[in-house]
């Protein structure tokens, strides 16, 4: 999973909201019925709102996994809802990894306490 959020996101911009890249192997059911991939993404959508989640963008991939969707969250909680419903649903398995920004990473290292010696 590729750990920088995309242009355009409020985190890449310096926003308060995280960047979260989503990623999904279709299942049996989601393969079977693939035709109806542009239904639940509307659906899923609409019930990332609920969750307190944006769907930013999804993308078909290659390799291990089939879709990576950018999702943007105030709140690691509410991504973690996103993903439960979305696994309880059924056509997916779902994998969630936290991005920061270069900006974030550049704290991160500056703050840094000092090794051990």
């Amino acid at each position: 999973m590729c750990p920088v959020p995309v242009a355009g996101t409020s985190a890449a911009k310096g926003g308060s909201h995280a960047a979260v890249h989503h990623v999904h192997e279709l299942d049996r059911k989601g393969i079977k019925s693939i035709r109806d991939w542009p239904k639940r993404l509307k659906a899923a959508r609409d019930y990332a709102k609920k969750c307190g989640v944006t769907i930013k963008a999804t993308y078909l991939t290659t390799g291990d996994h089939d879709l990576v969707t950018i999702l943007e969250a105030g709140d690691g909680g509410d991504v973690a809802k996103f993903a439960l419903g979305v696994g309880e649903y059924g056509n997916v398995r779902t994998k969630t990894a936290r991005a920061w920004t270069e900006q974030e990473l550049s704290k991160f290292i500056g703050e840094l306490p000092p090794l051990p010696k």
